[in-house]
């Protein structure tokens, strides 16, 4: 009887567990890679906000602009 409690404890430290271990880090890479594949709808809203995001930086680089013709050192001011 204590052989084979040795034999059960020696199969599950050496086998079993890694087992679980490995599975369960396959099971984690898994649902990581379908949480990170995007949907259509879901990128179509990436690319809108990509180009929202392009469009504001030209304004505030055209505002910056202006600001630097029309109001000397306005970059050096202190916020009110």
């Amino acid at each position: 009887m204590h052989d084979l409690t040795g034999l059960v404890t020696i199969l599950l430290i050496f086998g079993f567990l890694p087992w679980m271990a490995m599975r369960g880090r396959a099971d984690r890479r898994r649902q990581f890679q379908q949480v990170q594949t995007l949907s259509q709808e879901e990128q179509r809203a990436v690319d809108e906000m990509w180009e929202v995001t392009r469009r504001m930086e030209t304004r505030i680089a055209n505002l910056e602009r202006i600001l630097d013709a029309e109001v000397a050192g306005w970059r050096t001011r202190t916020p009110v």
